[in-house]
């Protein structure tokens, strides 16, 4: 027995398919939907600084440290870091350089 059901076009079912991701992504968070709640250093080539804002201590930068507001960074010469902020954007701080 054949279905009576017609064929969706390639368009329709394309439609579709959107359709469901676009719910998907919406009641998951959305395509960035990492809550990361800090920065943290992505990347870090030569030498950086980072003064903490809760206890005052200065501390060699290293990979996957967290950088939380109020902390003061500091680029030496010929490096650079890399941060990811909360949001899953990334931030380039080039040699020199300080926030």
């Amino acid at each position: 027995m054949q279905s009576t059901r017609p064929q969706a076009s390639p368009q329709a079912r394309l439609a579709r398919v959107l359709a469901i991701g676009a719910m998907t992504l919406i009641l998951a968070g959305g395509p960035a939907s990492a809550d990361y709640g800090y920065s943290y250093f992505r990347t870090v080539e030569g030498y950086a600084t980072l003064d903490s804002a809760e206890d005052g201590s200065s501390l060699e930068v290293l990979e996957n440290h967290p950088l939380v507001a109020g902390d003061l960074l500091q680029v030496g010469s010929n490096s650079r870091v890399e941060v990811v902020l909360p949001d899953g954007s990334l931030l380039r701080i080039a040699e020199r350089s300080g926030i």
